[in-house]
């Protein structure tokens, strides 16, 4: 069983892989935000909490806290993440962006 739920998981990561260019460019969204969607595409696969912090999301785009902040405000803007918590800021995937990338059904 734990075989099938791994190759399941696995299988969905692939296909959000491949969904990823097309949501990014029917999205209109730079490649910043496309590393921040898969990112949190991933933990919302395999995390058990899949909200991340700002400045785990600085740290995976390689940016400061502050400059990394643009982009996640521009990708709530576009309903693409959602703020799961203020204080402190941290991340999720939007419901719809979950299931525009196919890992909702």
């Amino acid at each position: 069983m734990a075989k099938r739920i791994r190759a399941k998981l696995e299988e969905l990561l692939d296909q959000t892989g491949e969904n990823l260019p097309l949501f990014g460019k029917a999205k209109n969204l730079t490649e910043k935000e496309q590393s921040i969607v898969y990112m949190l595409a991933q933990l919302n696969l395999f995390a058990a909490f899949p909200e991340v912090p700002q400045q785990e999301v600085a740290d995976y785009i390689r940016l400061g806290k502050q400059q990394s902040r643009i982009y996640t405000k521009s990708l709530e803007e576009k309903g693409i993440i959602v703020a799961a918590s203020r204080r402190p800021l941290r991340f999720k995937l939007a419901e719809s962006a979950a299931y525009d990338l196919g890992l909702r059904g």
